[in-house]
């Protein structure tokens, strides 16, 4: 019985790393806020956050990959900045959405470092797989920002064109 209960717990975990329950009870902008308080409380790191995505929607695919850029970002935070504060900007443009991670942690020499880490080549992909543009600015003590920018899709028009 042990086994079983230990198998079920493991199972529900994989599952929920695979497609978080928030995104489907919450929607984007209430999961991200989720993480961000949890991460915040989780790390004793200062979060500010700016989400204004109302009106934006967003297909499967991309709320659970600018999901996990979230969370990638904020697991780098806690690893590797020694940051006491970061800004999570989550927001859109005419024709775009945007996901800026910003820390005030040690930064790094970016021409140092030639290859990412898994975390960075990881939202690489996703943002690639998006169709979108990933930049990274960062300088020693300067802190670090990620900053990711996905184009919305524009709706089909509906009806016939006469």
């Amino acid at each position: 019985m042990h086994f079983t209960e230990a198998s079920v717990g493991a199972l529900r975990r994989v599952v929920t790393r695979l497609r978080p329950p928030l995104l489907d009870d919450l929607g984007l902008a209430e999961a991200a806020q989720f993480q961000l308080d949890e991460f915040a409380e989780r790390n004793g790191i200062e979060v500010e956050s700016h989400i204004a995505i109302d009106g934006v929607s967003l297909d499967d695919r991309t709320a659970i990959n600018i999901f996990r850029m979230l969370q990638e970002s904020l697991t780098n935070v806690a690893r590797h900045s020694k940051a006491t504060r970061v800004s999570i900007l989550l927001g859109k443009n005419e024709d775009s959405l945007l996901l800026e991670v910003s820390d005030n942690g040690c930064g790094t020499e970016l021409r140092d470092k030639p290859t990412l880490g898994y975390g960075l080549v990881g939202n690489r992909e996703r943002t690639s797989m998006l169709g979108g543009q990933m930049e990274i600015a960062s300088a020693p003590g300067e802190g670090f920002t990620l900053r990711v920018t996905i184009p919305l899709l524009t709706p089909e028009p509906t009806g016939e064109s006469k």
